[in-house]
């Protein structure tokens, strides 16, 4: 039986323009709320305390998210790949969060997630990968990883939207990948 072909190593680049522009939506979305907020509370002043308190909490929280959204999307442009695969395994640094380093040995497989989106573009807006034994890989990942797990309801996840490939064809370079790596070593009998 003939040996498959050893994929190429995989590199899927992020698209820059979106992820700069997403930055500057976030950084000015928080930026406009930092000052518009005290301004509007001068200038209109609620008509009870309460109502006032509970403006600025919501104001300052969302206007802390927006800072924060844009500072990570801002990060997001110094890495130039939202994943590479190797031999070794995938290297995920897509989303806000990066899940880092997943080796082949790990991974069970991959699918499609399927939302609302789906019916706008027939592509999924993720690939969600499953690992073999969670309670292990879990283990073996650092504290800001697990947190990572934690706030995508413990899946990890690839999301494509920054990238500059179709969802579904990265989905069946991985699984290529996936089945070439994980695949028993071919042994070949010395008596033939």
């Amino acid at each position: 039986m003939e040996k498959p072909t050893k994929p190429q190593d995989l590199y899927i680049g992020r698209n820059r323009l979106l992820t700069a522009i997403a930055t500057f939506v976030w950084l000015a979305s928080g930026v406009t709320l930092a000052v518009v907020t005290p301004l509007a509370m001068v200038k209109y002043p609620p008509e009870s305390e309460q109502t006032k308190t509970l403006l600025i909490i919501a104001l300052s929280l969302w206007g802390a998210v927006c800072l924060l959204y844009g500072i990570l999307n801002l990060r997001n442009l110094f890495f130039h790949y939202i994943l590479t695969a190797d031999e070794k395994g995938i290297y995920n640094y897509s989303g806000l969060f990066h899940y880092g380093f997943i080796s082949w040995e790990d991974v069970e497989g991959f699918s499609k997630e399927a939302t609302v989106l789906d019916v706008m573009d027939g592509d999924p807006p993720c690939l969600r990968i499953f690992v073999k034994d969670f309670k292990k890989y879990k283990s073996g990942i650092s504290l800001y990883r697990k947190m990572m797990l934690l706030f995508g309801g413990c899946n990890i996840k690839i999301y494509t939207l920054c990238s500059q490939i179709k969802r579904k064809e990265l989905y069946r370079l991985l699984n290529n990948m996936l089945s070439y790596y994980n695949a028993p070593e071919q042994t070949v009998d010395i008596n033939e």
